[in-house]
């Protein structure tokens, strides 16, 4: 929990023989950082040559305005066969 970013840059080698992932992006707990933390997942998957290609909310704020908190990025391989 909250270690994705960390674990991920430290694997870009490993990714770039990825085909496809899903990864849980949490606005929640990153509320404090400047960046956003989809913007800076994109980014970061994108090094290693995988793009997004779908986003689901997974978590909504339902007490307040219906805001996602949290979605799930799926990421395929450019040039693949996945939409």
């Amino acid at each position: 929990e909250g270690f994705e970013f960390a674990t991920l840059e430290g694997a870009i080698s490993t990714l770039e023989r990825v085909h496809s992932m899903v990864v849980e992006v949490s606005r929640l707990r990153h509320a404090q950082e400047r960046d956003c933390p989809i913007h800076r997942m994109v980014q970061l998957l994108g090094t290693a040559g995988l793009r997004l290609f779908r986003m689901k909310p997974t978590v909504i704020n339902r007490n307040i305005d219906a805001r996602p908190l949290e979605y799930d990025l799926y990421f395929a391989r450019v040039g693949s066969d996945l939409p």
